[in-house]
C-alpha cells in the first residue's frame, strides 16, 4: 500500500495486536470476560463510526476518482470487498450522520450501532423532516436503551405520529406478491411478500403448524430413542416442517366443508392501549405499528374479539388466583402482555412458550397475574441460574 500512514494507524494496529494476542484463559472469572466483551463490542462500534466518517469524506473529496474509481461504491466492492447492497447502504448512512447529530453522539461514545443509527435515520423523511429534527435527540436515546427489534417499533410508530396521512402502509400493502412456479425436478418453489394484516393471519396459522409437527417430531423421536431427544434425532430438519406446514396448509383448506371454511378467521392479535382510541396506533403481536386506518380497516370486517384489560403495572384487572397452573384467560392475558419469553436475551413466541410462576407455588407463590411470566421451555428448565427481566442484578 502506498502513501504516507497517518500516525494514529500504526497505534492503532499495535492496539488491536495487542487485543487480539489476549489470552481469555488468563481472564478467570465470568465478569471479567464479560466485561471485556462489552468493551471490544463498544470499540468496534465506535471504529465503525469513524469507518463510515471516513468513507464519506473520501466521497466528498472525490478520492475515489484520483484512485481510478467512478464512484466510491466501486472502490467499496474493489478495495474493501463490499457487496454492492452493503456499500450503498454504508454510504447512504455516512451521508445521513449530519442529519442525526445525536446519534451520531450516541455511536461515537459507543452506546449505538449502525444498525440502530440507520433506523433513527431511516424515520426522517420529507414528510416528518420538520418534527424529527425537533425528536432527534429522543430518537438517539431509544437508540441507545433499546435493541434493534424493539427501536424499529419505536420509530414505526414515531413515523405514523409525525405523519398521521402517511400512505406508507398502503404502499407497503400494495407491493404484495407472490410467485409459484413448479421446477424441472417436479419441486414447487414459493415465493411471497404478504400485506400486514393479511401476514399475520397467515403466520398465525403457519407458525401453530410448524409447532405442531415439532411436537409430533418430539414425540416420535422420544419414543424412539427411548429418553429426551436432541435436534439430531428429530426425523424432519426446521426447513422441512416449514415446507410441510405449507403442504399441510394446503392439505387442510382442500379438505375442509366450503360453508365451515367460508366461516374460519385466523385469530389477529392485535393490541392496543386506551390511547389508541384518541391516536389510533395500535400494534401487532410482533410489535409491528398499525395506522388508524388499518385499525379501522380490521374493525370493519366483523373480528372475532380477544380483550385484556391491564391496569397498573400492565396487570389484568381480571383473574382467578385459586388455580395453581395458569390456564385458560389468565394465561392468555399473561402471553398477551409479555409476547415472548422473558429470559433476558430470549424472544422465543409467547405462545409456544410455558407461563411459569415468579415465585414458585412451593414457596408460597399466588397464581396471579403479577406473580406470573413467559418462560420457553428451556429457560424454564435452566431456573434457577437463569435470569429473566426484572430480576435483581446479581451479587
Amino acid at each position: 500500500m502506498g502513501g504516507m500512514s497517518h500516525p494514529v494507524l500504526e497505534r492503532l494496529r499495535l492496539a488491536v495486536d495487542e487485543v487480539v494476542a489476549l489470552d481469555p484463559a488468563e481472564l478467570t472469572t465470568a465478569e471479567g470476560l464479560a466485561e471485556l466483551i462489552e468493551v471490544v463490542e463498544r470499540s468496534m462500534r465506535r471504529l465503525d463510526l469513524v469507518f463510515h466518517q471516513l468513507l464519506r469524506s473520501f466521497e466528498v473529496r472525490g478520492d475515489h476518482g484520483v484512485l481510478g474509481y467512478v464512484t466510491a461504491q466501486q472502490f467499496c466492492r474493489h478495495r474493501l470487498g463490499m457487496t454492492s447492497r452493503r456499500a450503498g447502504a454504508t454510504l447512504k448512512l455516512g451521508r445521513g450522520l449530519s442529519f442525526v447529530p445525536e446519534t451520531t453522539s450516541r455511536w461515537a461514545a459507543g452506546d449505538v450501532d449502525a444498525e440502530r443509527a440507520r433506523l433513527v435515520f431511516a424515520a426522517r423523511t420529507d414528510a416528518t423532516a420538520d418534527a424529527f429534527d425537533q425528536w432527534e435527540p429522543w430518537l438517539a436515546e431509544q437508540a441507545a436503551t433499546l435493541d434493534a427489534g424493539r427501536l424499529r417499533t419505536v420509530v414505526e410508530r414515531w413515523k405514523l405520529r409525525a405523519d398521521p396521512s402517511s400512505d406508507e402502509p398502503q404502499r407497503r400493502d400494495a407491493e404484495r406478491d407472490a410467485h409459484v412456479s413448479r421446477t424441472f425436478g417436479g419441486t414447487v418453489v414459493v415465493d411471497a411478500t404478504l400485506p400486514v394484516l393479511g401476514g399475520e393471519a397467515f403466520l398465525r396459522v403457519f407458525e401453530d403448524l410448524v409447532q405442531e409437527l415439532f411436537e409430533r417430531d418430539w414425540a416420535d423421536a422420544r419414543e424412539r430413542v427411548g429418553r429426551e431427544p436432541s435436534a439430531a434425532d428429530l426425523a424432519r430438519t426446521p426447513a422441512q416442517r416449514r415446507a410441510d406446514a405449507l403442504v399441510l396448509m394446503a392439505e387442510r383448506a382442500h379438505a375442509a366443508d366450503p360453508s365451515v371454511a367460508a366461516r374460519l378467521r385466523p385469530l389477529v392479535t392485535i393490541v392496543a392501549g386506551l390511547e389508541a382510541l384518541g391516536d389510533g396506533l395500535a400494534e401487532l403481536w410482533d410489535h409491528t405499528p398499525l395506522s388508524a386506518r388499518q385499525l379501522a380497516q380490521v374493525l370493519s370486517q366483523d373480528p372475532d374479539i380477544e380483550r385484556y384489560v391491564f391496569g397498573a403495572g400492565e396487570v389484568p384487572i381480571a383473574y382467578n388466583e385459586r388455580h395453581r397452573l395458569f390456564t385458560g384467560k389468565l394465561r392468555r392475558a399473561i402471553q398477551v402482555r409479555d409476547r415472548h419469553c422473558t429470559g433476558l436475551g430470549c424472544d422465543h413466541d409467547a405462545r409456544f412458550s410455558d407461563v411459569d410462576h415468579i415465585v414458585p407455588v412451593a414457596s408460597g407463590g399466588r397464581t396471579r397475574p403479577d406473580n406470573g411470566r413467559v418462560a420457553c421451555g428451556k429457560d424454564n428448565r435452566a431456573r434457577p441460574r437463569r435470569r429473566f427481566a426484572g430480576d435483581p442484578d446479581p451479587p
